[in-house]
């Protein structure tokens, strides 16, 4: 079933983590090793096909170790906010035009990239609203510090 988020997520809270989770090995194996969390929460969803309903989610998140990005072959990819229009109903208050944000998931076949945003917490954005910046290795992984701080 196919649908997005509106607004934000709440009551937030972690249902498992490590070895707790027990698609762990799946998840290492297909994004990588880090501190992996099953989360779930409530939000309103809209469907592909029109309507809107509250639904519970569970997801996975992973805080990979800062400065071993090139043990692991991570590429760090950075973007610029350059609109915040063109989301529907979607809230971009999390979002500062001109703002460089790293890209913590490349574009996914809806072309959805997972930053972080301004509340400090990870999100589904729609790549049209960035652009991509290139930067040397070094001043990626300054810039890599500098945002996860």
């Amino acid at each position: 079933m196919e649908f997005c988020i509106v607004g934000k997520i709440a009551g937030v809270e972690t249902i498992a983590e490590g070895s707790g989770i027990r698609e762990l090995s799946l998840l290492r194996q297909r994004y990588g090793v880090g501190y992996w969390r099953k989360k779930k929460g409530i939000a309103t969803v809209r469907l592909f096909d029109g309507p809107t309903a509250k639904a519970e989610l569970h997801w996975y998140e992973a805080r990979h170790r800062q400065g071993k990005t090139e043990d692991k072959g991570m590429v760090m990819k950075f973007v610029v906010c350059l609109s915040r229009e063109g989301f529907g109903e979607f809230s971009t208050d999390d979002l500062t035009l001109g703002r460089l944000y790293e890209v913590l998931a490349p574009a996914d076949s809806h072309d959805m990239l997972r930053i972080i945003d301004d509340s400090g917490e990870d999100f589904l954005y729609p790549a049209s609203l960035f652009e991509s910046v290139e930067v040397q290795e070094k001043t990626a992984t300054r810039l890599h510090e500098l945002l996860a701080a």
